[in-house]
């Protein structure tokens, strides 16, 4: 088979970077608004096939629900697919079929070195540490502040408003979008229907400029985050998984309806995860990954050294060994 750097996929079709960054390979169930990048809409199915990025090394690829962002070494960010919100960031509401590069102008001539595609938005990192959002924006998702609160389309790249330092991760969800800054503070900006944003739907309808996670001690430091359409994972640099928001189809890891001692409760505040492994085993998290509606975790066996380390340190900072609210995880995949 082909060997592939990194993978991305969206509601309907597939992203791919070959091996070395060579070509992006695409692919999909359909193709209606052009985001296969393949030159011609079609509401048929699409065979994979190569972008055309006139030979352009390849960085990383992301989707959202019916467009594509493609960054190249070089810092470039390229789009094609819908465009009704804007999120392709060519300053025009034109759908594309093909890769055309985003308003260079507008990211202030610098370099970008990661990109995230929402449901109808798009985030791209900088590699000062500066992040830049366009698409749509309604309640706030794009995090640009007060005065873009009366516009639910942006459509060239804007900075985002009053982040205390400069990011080194970024994540673009359905309603909602996330920031990591350095020593692994967590911001979010977007709807809070669910409590996505990490607080009670009460305290906090939705916020139009990136508030920080106020759920986390000092001592936890968030490494990644991945966002749904309205439900947020994230983790830490100890390995653990937390997480909050909507739970209707079990996407949080709390089961399914009628099981005993789970819920599908939406969580307003995130909450430890603990992984249910077959044979029972101490893992420890390294990857993270969410979609519309579901999780996806990769986890390792974790070595006696690290699980000692762990323990110990809990102990000193006096801290519980397992958090009071525990939601257990699914089972391991490959469970037979």
């Amino acid at each position: 088979g082909v060997p592939f750097e990194a993978v991305s996929v969206g509601r309907s079709h597939f992203l791919a970077v070959l091996e070395n960054g060579r070509a992006v390979i695409s692919w999909g169930v359909s193709n209606e608004h052009g985001q296969v990048g393949h030159g011609e809409a079609t509401s048929q199915m699409v065979r994979p096939g190569v972008v055309h990025m006139s030979g352009v090394p390849i960085k990383q690829v992301s989707c959202g629900e019916f467009h594509s962002l493609v960054l190249t070494v070089q810092g470039e960010v390229f789009a094609f697919g819908q465009n009704t919100f804007g999120v392709l960031g060519t300053g025009k509401r034109q759908s594309l079929p093909t890769a055309e590069r985003v308003c260079a102008n507008h990211l202030r001539g610098t370099p970008v070195r990661a990109i995230s595609a929402g449901a109808q938005s798009s985030m791209a990192l900088a590699i000062g540490g500066q992040v830049f959002c366009w698409g749509c924006n309604r309640r706030g998702r794009l995090g640009l502040g007060p005065a873009f609160d009366a516009s639910d389309v942006v459509l060239v790249p804007t900075s985002a408003a009053d982040l205390p330092g400069m990011a080194r991760a970024i994540a673009a969800g359905g309603e909602h979008s996330a920031v990591i800054l350095r020593r692994g503070r967590l911001f979010l900006a977007g709807d809070n229907s669910t409590g996505q944003l990490g607080r009670a739907q009460k305290d906090l309808e939705w916020a139009s400029t990136f508030q920080e996670l106020p759920f986390l001690d000092y001592t936890l430091r968030v490494r990644a985050v991945a966002l749904g359409s309205f439900h947020t994972v994230l983790l830490t640099y100890d390995g653990e998984l937390y997480t909050c928001g909507d739970n209707s189809a079990g996407q949080l890891g709390c089961g399914l309806p009628g099981q005993s001692g789970q819920t599908t409760l939406p969580a307003h505040v995130p909450v430890r995860l603990v992984l249910r492994a077959q044979p029972p085993q101490d893992c420890i998290v390294v990857g993270i990954s969410t979609c519309h509606e579901h999780t996806v975790v990769l986890a390792l066996s974790m070595p006696e050294t690290h699980r000692r380390s762990q323990q110990a340190r809990r102990l000193c900072e006096g801290r519980p060994q397992t958090a009071a609210n525990v939601v257990r995880r699914p089972s391991a995949m490959l469970q037979k």
